[in-house]
């Protein structure tokens, strides 16, 4: 329980495991796994790379996936929103067309090869659960 001195409030240790509980994971967490990024490659290769490059630097107009401004661009969001703008813009003129894994599995992808490590578990198919989970460069 917290104790409100001015401005600030001051949690007693009692309140510590449940402000724990509440916490959000990060992208620095492990929150996909080896196999569904590698998964993620294949798909990436056949809906993606050639509007985005099979490097993910992008190509003329179209943005990288792994460069310091993509990361800047998805800073502190969810990675729910991160998978929904996939969702709802690519592939180019097919939008939300692909299976929801497909799209899953894109965005492990994208995240291992923006250096963020690899967990247990693959990510979670549910929104919410995405939106738990912070983007962070």
């Amino acid at each position: 329980m917290g104790i409100a001195l001015g401005s600030a409030t001051v949690w007693s240790a009692s309140s510590a495991p449940a402000l724990h509980a509440q916490a959000k994971r990060t992208t620095w967490d492990g929150v996909y796994n080896q196999a569904q990024a590698v998964r993620g490659q294949a798909l990436y290769d056949t809906h993606c790379g050639r509007c985005h490059n099979v490097d993910l630097t992008g190509v003329d107009y179209t943005p990288a996936l792994t460069n310091a401004a993509f990361q800047a661009n998805y800073d502190t969001l969810s990675v729910g929103t991160l998978f929904e703008r996939f969702r709802v813009t690519m592939p180019l003129n097919l939008e939300n067309t692909l299976p929801r894994q497909t799209y899953l599995d894109i965005v492990a992808y994208v995240l291992s090869r923006n250096g963020f490590p690899a967990g247990e578990r693959e990510l979670p198919g549910a929104l919410g659960e995405l939106n738990q989970i912070r983007f962070l460069a």
